[in-house]
């Protein structure tokens, strides 16, 4: 019996030391806050304006999607010199450009006939001449130029082809 009061006599100390040591633990600390107050200035404009926008249309998402879809053709023309232009088209679909052409117009004027006249001096060994010329350049660029020598008395006749270099 005595063994037994020995270990009722040890828990009931280990029980005190327990709860002991639970109580001495559990001190509350009571933390004062600290308040700062801060001032901020906020420097507001006199007077706000506000753009306010009206719009009459209706925004349809359903027309926005199919006209991103669709395809769009846009034609620009750029006129040159003398009736020559070149015309750029493009395709337009989802903000991309699917499809360009070009198309190029020359024009290059049809000549036309043109007539001279003049006075034409020529020598030679034997003597000179002179006389009134007509000239005519017909629209293949060839040059046709006849004339008469009022001193000798004679007729001439000259065909000229242009030469392309």
């Amino acid at each position: 019996m005595v063994n037994n009061i020995k270990y009722l006599l040890f828990i009931i100390i280990l029980f005190l030391v327990i709860i002991l040591q639970k109580n001495c633990n559990n001190k509350k600390t009571i933390v004062d806050p600290i308040i700062i107050i801060d001032t901020v200035y906020k420097i507001q404009p006199d007077t706000i304006i506000y753009n306010q926008i009206i719009t009459d249309t209706i925004f349809d998402t359903v027309f926005i999607v199919k006209d991103y879809q669709a395809k769009k053709v846009f034609i620009d023309t750029i006129y040159f010199y003398q009736k020559s232009f070149a015309i750029l088209t493009d395709t337009v679909s989802r903000n991309r450009i699917i499809n360009r052409q070009l198309k190029f117009s020359y024009y290059k004027p049809i000549p036309k006939n043109q007539y001279y006249i003049g006075l034409g001096i020529n020598g030679s060994a034997v003597g000179f001449g002179a006389g009134p010329q007509f000239a005519f350049i017909n629209k293949k660029q060839h040059l046709y130029v006849g004339g008469y020598d009022i001193i000798n008395k004679r007729v001439f006749i000259s065909v000229f082809w242009k030469i392309k270099l």
